[in-house]
């Protein structure tokens, strides 16, 4: 599956459980994602550790209106985050309080309170893969397809190309270098079938200087020990398309007025259905059942059938 094409659109997503480690370490992934002209913005709170010498029962972080919700589940962790269809309407539900809530409606209890500093995000180009072939939601008809895209010139990226019913990568995740603007999979897809094309930020994140959540601290001013934070960026973009080949067809030219035959070379017309009308100086005498891509020529005109 795509790693964040439909990831960015759920209202959950699950991490491992953090490492248990000296440090506290919470980061905030800013994505990006785009798809047949539509770009949405979202953001994960990820768990990279937790000091071992903290003690609690329950562990939370979030947002103060809680659209941004991590909570330790189990073994690991569950995420909830909103989507925005707009950068400004993304940036401003950043710029809240945040807070980390131990062992809530217990007798140890413990509140902090934090802030997701913003550093260079502004001025970081967030622009995600833009990919012109397939549009997203087309019908191609070729089983050979070659991609074409726009990507950002400083950094490598992931390709992807994945089968949708099965989930199954049709080639292996490869990695392309920045400002490359087409791609050709060593496979042919099988025709009738669904697949997804993505790019994404990788191997690394793009790192932004000073992004990242402000030292926890309670209610005395006392801030959580041994804290770490940083904030990154992640883009993508995605097509969904279906492969769907037009038959092969061969014009046979005669020499006459206006006189040529349209035959498949696929197979045999009773077996495929396809039809061959006769043009002979205006007569018309159907021959079989008309194919839809059945296309008259007569003295240099073209009309569709």
């Amino acid at each position: 599956m795509p790693k964040y094409a439909l990831a960015a659109l759920l209202p959950a997503l699950a991490f491992p459980a953090a490492a248990a480690t000296t440090n506290t370490r919470f980061d905030f992934d800013a994505r990006v994602f785009e798809a047949g002209g539509t770009r949405s913005f979202t953001g994960n709170i990820v768990p990279l550790g937790v000091d071992s010498g903290l003690s609690y029962s329950t562990f939370v972080v979030a947002s103060a209106d809680q659209q941004y919700r991590l909570t330790k589940s189990g073994n690991g962790w569950t995420a909830h985050q909103p989507s925005f269809s707009s950068f400004d309407s993304f940036v401003a539900s950043l710029q809240q309080p945040w807070g980390i809530h131990l062992d809530a409606g217990l007798a140890t209890e413990r509140n902090y309170t934090m802030a997701l500093n913003l550093g260079d995000l502004l001025a970081t180009d967030l622009t995600p893969p833009i990919i012109s072939f397939p549009a997203h939601g087309a019908t191609i008809t070729t089983l050979s397809p070659t991609f074409t895209f726009t990507t950002p010139i400083n950094q490598s990226l992931y390709i992807q190309l994945h089968e949708v019913a099965s989930g199954a990568d049709v080639v292996p995740v490869g990695i392309i270098p920045g400002g490359t603007n087409s791609w050709f999979p060593a496979a042919t897809l099988q025709s009738g079938l669904q697949y997804v094309f993505n790019i994404y930020t990788g191997p690394s994140p793009v790192a932004i200087n000073g992004f990242g959540f402000s030292t926890p601290v309670d209610s005395g001013g006392s801030g959580l020990a041994n804290w770490q934070s940083r904030g990154v960026a992640e883009m993508e973009g995605a097509a969904q398309f279906t492969a769907v080949p037009e038959p092969n067809a061969a014009l046979l030219f005669c020499t006459g007025t206006g006189v040529f035959f349209l035959c498949s070379v696929l197979c045999e017309r009773e077996q495929r259905g396809f039809a061959v009308r006769a043009i002979d100086d205006g007569r018309h005498a159907e021959l079989g059942r008309r194919h839809p891509w059945l296309m008259e020529v007569d003295a240099g005109r073209h009309q569709n059938h």
